[in-house]
């Protein structure tokens, strides 16, 4: 029981790695859980770079963290 549970974890865990990607954001394990980052060069985009965005582009990846948040804890 506790391998399959480990098995399904795993196969959400890529599902969501695919639908972040699409919106170039990747999903990465906290010591709380998990949480969505913005990406830029195939990197994490640093802090300051995510500032110095045009503000409409900083609030729509905003809204596709957000979204990808409420679908991981959907299916968690």
């Amino acid at each position: 029981m506790q391998h399959e549970f480990k098995e399904y974890q795993q196969s959400v865990f890529e599902e969501l790695q695919n639908k972040a990607r699409e919106k170039n954001l990747t999903l990465i394990k906290t010591p709380t859980g998990m949480a969505f980052a913005p990406v830029q060069d195939k990197e994490i985009m640093p802090p300051e770079e995510f500032q110095k965005l045009p503000e409409d582009q900083r609030r729509q990846i905003e809204k596709d963290m957000e979204e990808m948040q409420n679908e991981s804890q959907r299916m968690f």
